[in-house]
């Protein structure tokens, strides 16, 4: 297999990344309170 073709077809698991919206901390996806500001705006980002 040529190396584009190794590339383009690996299978990696995706990364889900859960932070606070507000001040930017990582946390734990199951998150429901930032534990450095409080705030319950908790998203997760797919990086692919």
């Amino acid at each position: 297999m040529s190396l584009f073709a190794s590339l383009v077809t690996r299978v990696e698991p995706e990364t889900v990344v859960a932070e606070c919206r507000r001040c930017g901390t990582t946390v734990d996806a199951d998150t429901a309170v930032c534990a450095t500001c409080g705030s319950e705006d908790i998203v997760e980002y797919s990086i692919d």
